[in-house]
């Protein structure tokens, strides 16, 4: 058996007018126009009553049909979600947060590259004096003498018994010769030194005169 509320609805007047066998069928409190998910199914006579403004709209079952002359309705018991509000202004900014813990350490980065080379710095004072060289020389110090001797073409400057080692020597020709022919020490040479002499020995060329010496120690 259909299941009927009516409700008669002035569309100019806005007027919504209640008929039906007493309140407790005109109420819309009735469950069975909705259905399991909420649909509310409803007819809407498609012209006004008696030549008013009136049109008839009832609540039916959700699986029954609406008469002729009527259109069926279906709507939602909850209307449907609106469109989302304008943004809110932007509130206050908040007060600042307490310190969180250090964290942990980083891992060590890679080596610089090698910078400019620094100024120069200054000189640093003058260090102490060493010790003493080794010398050959005795307590006394070296104990030296020069020999000299002059001849043509060869000169023999030999040391004396009491400065017998010669350290050094040389020798020179007359003015305007050519150079010496030799000039070294004896027993290296000839001469004196088939003596066992120490000396110095020199040879001009043929025709000039020729000067030697001999620094002689003991």
């Amino acid at each position: 058996m259909t299941n009927v509320t009516k409700i008669s609805v002035a569309a100019g007047a806005g007027l919504l007018a209640l008929t039906g066998a007493g309140a407790a069928g005109a109420a819309i409190t009735a469950s069975t126009p909705i259905s399991s998910t909420g649909v509310v199914s409803a007819c809407w006579s498609t012209a006004p009553r008696h030549g008013t403004t009136l049109h008839s709209f009832a609540l039916i079952d959700s699986g029954d049909v609406c008469p002729a002359k009527m259109t069926k309705l279906k709507f939602n018991k909850t209307g449907p979600k609106g469109p989302a509000g304008p943004a809110g202004a932007t509130g206050p900014a908040g007060a600042t947060g307490a310190t969180g813990p250090q964290g942990p350490a980083g891992a060590t980065g890679p080596a610089g590259a090698t910078g400019a080379t620094g100024p120069q710095g200054p000189a640093g004072p003058a260090g102490a004096p060493g010790p003493a060289g080794v010398t050959t020389a005795g307590p006394g110090g070296l104990d030296v003498t020069i020999a000299a001797k002059d001849g043509s073409p060869t000169a023999e400057a030999v040391c004396p018994a009491s400065e017998p080692y010669v350290l050094g020597g040389g020798g020179y020709a007359s003015n305007g010769a050519p150079p010496l022919v030799f000039d070294y020490p004896i027993p290296n040479g000839a001469g004196a030194e088939d003596s066992g002499a120490h000396g110095w020995l020199v040879q001009a060329p043929n025709g000039y005169e020729a000067f030697a010496f001999a620094i002689c120690a003991r």
